[in-house]
Protein backbone atom coordinates (compact mmCIF):
# COMPACT_ATOMS: atom_id res chain seq x y z
CA UNK A 1 0.00 0.00 0.00
CA UNK A 2 1.23 3.80 -1.13
CA UNK A 3 0.40 6.30 1.18
CA UNK A 4 0.67 10.23 0.29
CA UNK A 5 -0.07 11.04 4.25
CA UNK A 6 1.45 14.88 4.84
CA UNK A 7 4.99 14.69 5.86
CA UNK A 8 7.39 17.88 6.96
CA UNK A 9 10.10 17.89 4.81
CA UNK A 10 12.33 19.94 7.26
CA UNK A 11 11.84 17.64 10.11
CA UNK A 12 12.59 14.34 8.42
CA UNK A 13 15.90 16.28 7.06
CA UNK A 14 16.23 16.48 11.20
CA UNK A 15 16.40 12.64 11.91
CA UNK A 16 16.05 11.16 8.41
CA UNK A 17 17.89 7.93 9.76
CA UNK A 18 15.26 7.25 11.96
CA UNK A 19 12.09 8.00 9.88
CA UNK A 20 9.91 4.88 9.65
CA UNK A 21 9.00 5.15 5.95
CA UNK A 22 8.05 2.19 5.85
CA UNK A 23 5.68 -0.24 8.17
CA UNK A 24 4.25 -3.90 8.23
CA UNK A 25 0.63 -3.80 7.58
CA UNK A 26 0.54 -7.65 8.34
CA UNK A 27 2.58 -10.25 7.90
CA UNK A 28 2.58 -14.85 9.27
CA UNK A 29 5.72 -13.86 11.13
CA UNK A 30 5.53 -14.94 15.54
CA UNK A 31 9.15 -15.22 16.54
CA UNK A 32 10.67 -12.14 18.43
CA UNK A 33 13.99 -12.65 16.90
CA UNK A 34 14.07 -9.08 15.31
CA UNK A 35 15.88 -10.42 11.79
CA UNK A 36 15.71 -7.99 9.59
CA UNK A 37 12.56 -8.21 6.64
CA UNK A 38 14.29 -8.58 4.21
CA UNK A 39 12.22 -11.26 1.78
CA UNK A 40 14.95 -14.01 2.92
CA UNK A 41 12.91 -17.29 4.48
CA UNK A 42 14.30 -18.02 7.81
CA UNK A 43 11.36 -19.72 9.17
CA UNK A 44 8.75 -22.34 8.20
CA UNK A 45 6.23 -19.70 8.73
CA UNK A 46 4.75 -18.23 5.62
CA UNK A 47 1.82 -16.58 4.10
CA UNK A 48 0.78 -13.46 2.99
CA UNK A 49 2.45 -9.64 3.95
CA UNK A 50 1.73 -6.57 3.13
CA UNK A 51 3.61 -3.21 3.82
CA UNK A 52 2.67 0.63 3.87
CA UNK A 53 5.17 2.89 2.25
CA UNK A 54 4.67 6.41 2.54
CA UNK A 55 5.97 7.66 -0.85
CA UNK A 56 6.86 11.21 0.32
CA UNK A 57 9.24 10.23 3.18
CA UNK A 58 10.67 8.10 1.57
CA UNK A 59 11.80 9.82 -1.34
CA UNK A 60 12.71 12.75 1.37
CA UNK A 61 15.01 10.22 3.20
CA UNK A 62 16.57 9.14 0.63
CA UNK A 63 17.73 12.51 -0.70
CA UNK A 64 19.07 12.87 2.65
CA UNK A 65 21.13 10.18 2.10
CA UNK A 66 22.16 10.68 -1.47
CA UNK A 67 23.33 14.34 -0.12
CA UNK A 68 25.51 12.44 2.45
CA UNK A 69 26.90 10.16 0.03
CA UNK A 70 27.78 13.38 -2.12
CA UNK A 71 29.81 14.89 0.96
CA UNK A 72 31.54 11.61 1.40
CA UNK A 73 33.06 11.99 -2.27
CA UNK A 74 33.67 15.34 -1.46
CA UNK A 75 35.47 14.21 1.20
CA UNK A 76 37.48 12.05 -1.15
CA UNK A 77 35.76 8.69 0.16
CA UNK A 78 34.01 6.16 -0.99
CA UNK A 79 30.10 6.28 -1.72
CA UNK A 80 27.41 3.84 -0.55
CA UNK A 81 24.90 2.57 -3.07
CA UNK A 82 21.56 2.48 -2.32
CA UNK A 83 21.05 -1.34 -1.11
CA UNK A 84 23.03 -0.14 1.80
CA UNK A 85 20.29 2.73 2.20
CA UNK A 86 17.70 -0.18 2.73
CA UNK A 87 19.49 -2.28 4.92
CA UNK A 88 20.70 0.40 7.36
CA UNK A 89 17.70 2.79 7.09
CA UNK A 90 14.82 1.30 5.84
CA UNK A 91 14.67 -1.94 6.84
CA UNK A 92 15.79 -1.72 10.49
CA UNK A 93 13.05 1.10 10.82
CA UNK A 94 10.54 -1.63 9.81
CA UNK A 95 11.36 -3.39 12.75
CA UNK A 96 9.11 -1.74 14.87
CA UNK A 97 5.84 -2.42 13.07
CA UNK A 98 7.33 -5.59 12.27
CA UNK A 99 7.52 -6.53 15.99
CA UNK A 100 3.80 -5.56 16.83
CA UNK A 101 2.93 -7.92 14.47
CA UNK A 102 5.07 -10.49 15.79
CA UNK A 103 2.79 -10.21 19.67
CA UNK A 104 -0.27 -10.17 17.15
CA UNK A 105 0.44 -13.36 15.71
CA UNK A 106 1.55 -14.82 18.90
CA UNK A 107 -1.77 -14.07 20.52
CA UNK A 108 -3.13 -15.74 17.41
CA UNK A 109 -1.16 -18.64 17.84
CA UNK A 110 -1.89 -19.27 21.69
CA UNK A 111 -5.70 -18.80 20.89
CA UNK A 112 -5.77 -21.09 17.69
CA UNK A 113 -3.38 -23.46 19.32
CA UNK A 114 -1.27 -23.03 16.60
CA UNK A 115 2.82 -23.82 17.21
CA UNK A 116 4.93 -20.76 17.65
CA UNK A 117 7.75 -19.97 14.51
CA UNK A 118 11.52 -20.67 15.52
CA UNK A 119 14.29 -19.00 13.13
CA UNK A 120 16.45 -20.64 11.80
CA UNK A 121 19.13 -18.56 12.66
CA UNK A 122 19.82 -15.86 14.52
CA UNK A 123 21.81 -12.67 15.14
CA UNK A 124 25.71 -13.23 15.31
CA UNK A 125 25.41 -10.64 18.94
CA UNK A 126 23.03 -11.80 21.95
CA UNK A 127 20.09 -11.01 22.32
CA UNK A 128 17.51 -11.90 25.74
CA UNK A 129 15.11 -14.19 25.14
CA UNK A 130 11.37 -12.67 26.17
CA UNK A 131 9.45 -15.69 24.14
CA UNK A 132 8.62 -17.36 27.66
CA UNK A 133 7.73 -14.29 29.50
CA UNK A 134 5.92 -12.51 26.65
CA UNK A 135 3.61 -15.96 26.32
CA UNK A 136 3.27 -15.87 30.02
CA UNK A 137 1.65 -12.72 30.25
CA UNK A 138 -0.52 -12.96 26.52
CA UNK A 139 -1.58 -15.94 28.04
CA UNK A 140 -3.40 -14.80 31.33
CA UNK A 141 -5.23 -11.93 28.55
CA UNK A 142 -5.98 -14.45 26.07
CA UNK A 143 -7.45 -17.07 28.56
CA UNK A 144 -9.58 -13.67 30.06
CA UNK A 145 -11.13 -12.61 26.34
CA UNK A 146 -12.01 -16.65 25.92
CA UNK A 147 -14.22 -16.50 29.17
CA UNK A 148 -15.51 -13.08 28.71
CA UNK A 149 -18.39 -11.64 25.94
CA UNK A 150 -16.53 -8.56 24.97
CA UNK A 151 -17.02 -6.49 21.77
CA UNK A 152 -14.55 -6.57 19.34
CA UNK A 153 -13.13 -3.03 19.86
CA UNK A 154 -12.39 -4.00 23.65
CA UNK A 155 -10.83 -7.48 22.66
CA UNK A 156 -8.28 -5.26 20.16
CA UNK A 157 -7.29 -2.40 23.39
CA UNK A 158 -7.08 -5.35 26.02
CA UNK A 159 -4.26 -6.45 24.02
CA UNK A 160 -1.07 -4.04 24.80
CA UNK A 161 1.86 -4.02 21.97
CA UNK A 162 5.42 -2.63 21.98
CA UNK A 163 5.72 0.35 20.10
CA UNK A 164 1.63 0.90 19.68
CA UNK A 165 -0.85 1.55 22.67
CA UNK A 166 -3.06 -2.17 21.58
CA UNK A 167 -3.81 -4.13 18.65
CA UNK A 168 -6.92 -1.75 18.08
CA UNK A 169 -3.96 1.13 16.60
CA UNK A 170 -2.04 -1.38 15.86
CA UNK A 171 -4.74 -2.52 12.85
CA UNK A 172 -6.25 0.57 12.26
CA UNK A 173 -5.49 0.71 7.86
CA UNK A 174 -4.28 3.61 6.62
CA UNK A 175 -6.72 5.89 4.89
CA UNK A 176 -6.98 5.00 1.01
CA UNK A 177 -8.96 5.61 -1.96
CA UNK A 178 -12.03 3.38 -2.36
CA UNK A 179 -11.02 1.46 -5.08
CA UNK A 180 -12.18 -2.61 -5.72
CA UNK A 181 -8.22 -3.31 -5.43
CA UNK A 182 -7.34 -1.39 -2.46
CA UNK A 183 -10.57 -2.71 -0.70
CA UNK A 184 -9.22 -6.07 -1.58
CA UNK A 185 -5.67 -5.96 -0.30
CA UNK A 186 -7.06 -4.17 2.74
CA UNK A 187 -9.42 -7.46 3.19
CA UNK A 188 -6.79 -9.73 2.61
CA UNK A 189 -4.42 -7.48 5.14
CA UNK A 190 -7.19 -8.17 8.29
CA UNK A 191 -8.50 -11.40 7.49
CA UNK A 192 -6.63 -13.08 9.75
CA UNK A 193 -7.25 -10.16 12.66
CA UNK A 194 -11.24 -11.23 11.47
CA UNK A 195 -10.74 -14.68 12.17
CA UNK A 196 -8.64 -14.23 15.31
CA UNK A 197 -11.66 -11.80 16.80
CA UNK A 198 -14.82 -14.42 15.64
CA UNK A 199 -12.69 -17.17 17.03
CA UNK A 200 -11.71 -16.04 20.46
CA UNK A 201 -14.61 -14.33 21.48
CA UNK A 202 -17.16 -17.33 23.44
CA UNK A 203 -20.06 -16.40 20.64
CA UNK A 204 -17.74 -16.18 17.76
CA UNK A 205 -19.04 -12.44 18.11
CA UNK A 206 -23.11 -12.60 17.83
CA UNK A 207 -23.89 -11.22 20.64
CA UNK A 208 -22.17 -7.80 21.39
CA UNK A 209 -21.08 -7.05 17.32
CA UNK A 210 -24.24 -8.16 15.79
CA UNK A 211 -23.83 -4.85 13.37
CA UNK A 212 -20.31 -5.80 13.13
CA UNK A 213 -20.97 -9.28 12.10
CA UNK A 214 -22.89 -8.23 9.13
CA UNK A 215 -20.51 -6.04 7.83
CA UNK A 216 -18.12 -9.13 8.49
CA UNK A 217 -20.75 -10.91 6.05
CA UNK A 218 -21.13 -8.85 3.23
CA UNK A 219 -17.05 -8.39 3.10
CA UNK A 220 -17.15 -11.89 2.79
CA UNK A 221 -19.95 -12.42 0.17
CA UNK A 222 -18.17 -9.26 -2.10
CA UNK A 223 -14.61 -10.80 -1.88
CA UNK A 224 -16.09 -14.69 -2.39
CA UNK A 225 -17.63 -13.28 -6.04
CA UNK A 226 -14.98 -10.90 -6.71
CA UNK A 227 -11.97 -11.44 -9.17
CA UNK A 228 -9.67 -9.28 -7.06
CA UNK A 229 -8.64 -12.20 -4.83
CA UNK A 230 -7.85 -14.37 -8.01
CA UNK A 231 -5.44 -11.79 -9.75
CA UNK A 232 -3.51 -10.84 -6.16
CA UNK A 233 -3.03 -14.55 -4.90
CA UNK A 234 -1.56 -17.89 -6.37
CA UNK A 235 -3.29 -21.06 -6.56
CA UNK A 236 -2.10 -22.18 -3.73
CA UNK A 237 -2.72 -18.94 -1.25
CA UNK A 238 -5.86 -18.81 -3.01
CA UNK A 239 -7.22 -22.17 -1.82
CA UNK A 240 -6.17 -21.57 1.72
CA UNK A 241 -8.03 -17.96 1.92
CA UNK A 242 -11.15 -19.76 -0.06
CA UNK A 243 -10.95 -21.80 3.41
CA UNK A 244 -10.90 -19.54 5.54
CA UNK A 245 -13.16 -17.65 3.95
CA UNK A 246 -15.85 -20.63 4.38
CA UNK A 247 -15.04 -21.74 7.69
CA UNK A 248 -15.31 -17.81 8.79
CA UNK A 249 -18.80 -17.81 7.10
CA UNK A 250 -20.23 -20.64 8.47
CA UNK A 251 -19.24 -19.48 12.18
CA UNK A 252 -20.93 -16.22 12.15
CA UNK A 253 -24.10 -17.56 10.26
Amino acid sequence: MVTNDFVNPYEIEKDWKNVQAVKVVSHPKSDLSLLLPNGKAYSDEGGLACIEINLPALVVQYRCFVKEQYERIKDSLTASPTSVFVHMYVLPNMLYSHLDHCIFNRVYNLAMGAPMGEPQFRHPFTLINYDKKVDNCLEEIVDYVKQTDLDFNTILRTFPCVTKMNFKELLRLPEQAPTRQIAGSEFLARLKAIDFLININPNNGKTKNADTINYINRLIKRNERDSILDQVLVNTEFASVKTQLMLLSMKIK
